[in-house]
């Protein structure tokens, strides 16, 4: 998080064909910190993207984070091994596929091989604040 992102022009994202796939190429600003490509999908060029990235960056309390994975975008089963084996002391998965996965919720709506509409279907599935407050932060 003490690095700012370079941005780069969309055909020189290592998701290029995806994007296209999906209608998005080239209608959002895309970041690199590194080897980790950051799509700022709602902002329209880069200086919002980078205004609202430092904005949020220092709202971040590090004693209190919650990591949240989703499986879509690519998601693997190794990207979700992965993820299970975080150090974060809260973490939460987000599936479409039924699963014995501790901190895992099998969202109401999603039956395919990967999630398509991620936040309506969360909250169709959970109340935010009672999950927040089961973390016990």
């Amino acid at each position: 998080m003490n690095k700012e992102p370079k941005f780069i022009e969309p055909e020189n994202s290592k998701y290029a064909n995806e994007v296209r796939k999906n209608g998005m190429f080239g209608k959002y600003p895309i970041g690199v910190i590194d080897d980790i490509e950051i799509h700022f999908l709602h902002y329209k060029d880069k200086n919002e993207a980078l205004e609202k990235w430092e904005r949020r960056k220092r709202r971040i309390n590090y004693d209190c984070l919650i990591v949240k994975f989703c499986d879509r975008d690519l998601a693997t089963e190794k990207l979700i091994h992965k993820f299970y084996n975080l150090s974060f002391a809260y973490k939460i998965r987000l599936t479409s596929k039924e699963n014995n996965f501790a901190s895992c919720v099998k969202l109401k709506n999603e039956n395919g091989p990967f999630i398509e509409n991620e936040w309506r279907n969360f909250l169709k599935t959970v109340n935010p604040t009672k999950m927040l407050r089961k973390f016990d932060l």
